[in-house]
């Protein structure tokens, strides 16, 4: 390591430990001023580093660490909610359309269990599999009432409200500091 002589104060500390990451130092402190989130997460860290007193070297290492961690999980494990939830309904559908219910249905019935499979997975309120139960059951009920053939809403489609959107933002907001812990 370069720095013999231990920091005073938190800049000096961080600027160490950007000196030896090999960050641009400059373009670090600008985008650290501009709220970046990267360069904040990066300065939380430091600063958490700074106040238990580690030394440097080891704050490096762990910071090293950590940054190849986060970016892995940011990257690859974590993608949008919507390209997620984009696959669930693209799975529910492909498993529904070999389903022998939906097979035998019509073409009008079909069309609604489609809708009723973009609305239950973009509420967000159920995993696939559920969603998957729920379109099953409704198309077991729609073939043995023989006295309509019109199809109908299934009766435990939740209607989105206020505390729905809360529930799923929550769980969006959970994904996101998870990601960035």
């Amino acid at each position: 390591m370069k720095h013999s002589k231990t920091p005073t104060n938190r800049r000096e500390y961080l600027l160490a430990i950007l000196t030896e990451l090999q960050f641009d130092i400059p373009s670090f402190l600008k985008q650290l001023e501009l709220g970046s989130s990267y360069e904040t997460l990066v300065d939380q860290w430091v600063r958490t580093y700074y106040e238990g007193e580690f030394p440097i070297e080891q704050a490096v290492v762990d910071l090293y660490a950590r940054r190849l961690q986060w970016l892995e999980l940011c990257t690859t494990h974590y993608p949008t909610i919507a390209d997620k939830l984009e696959a669930y309904q693209k799975r529910i559908l492909l498993r529904l359309r070999y389903h022998p219910l939906y097979f035998q249905a019509s073409e009008a019935v079909c069309k609604t269990a489609d809708q009723q499979v973009r609305a239950l997975v973009k509420t967000q309120l159920y995993t696939p599999q559920q969603v998957e139960k729920k379109v099953i059951q409704w198309l077991r009920n729609i073939r043995t009432d023989d006295s309509d053939n019109t199809p109908s809403a299934p009766p435990d489609t939740p209607p989105v409200t206020f505390s729905a959107i809360t529930r799923a933002m929550a769980r969006q907001f959970r994904l996101l500091a998870n990601c960035m812990a």
